[in-house]
């Protein structure tokens, strides 16, 4: 609904998340981890339907994944 993203985060300390547009304006928002691995991304805005890009990194490794947001 474009509220928040839900995240498994495995073996990821203090992970840097970069949420972007297809088009690459970055979205703001806030983590909150639930647990050792669960976390919750909120934007600071609820997002609109579409597509995104969210990036997960922590030191050198980095994992781009796509979000559906209906």
């Amino acid at each position: 609904d474009g509220r928040s993203v839900q995240l498994l985060l495995y073996k990821l300390d203090a992970p840097t998340l970069r949420l972007t547009t297809l088009t690459g304006q970055q979205i703001t928002g806030r983590l909150t981890r639930q647990g050792d691995i669960t976390a919750v991304w909120t934007p600071d805005v609820p997002l609109s339907a579409g597509i995104y890009l969210l990036s997960v990194q922590e030191g050198a490794q980095r994992q781009t994944l796509r979000v559906l947001v209906r």
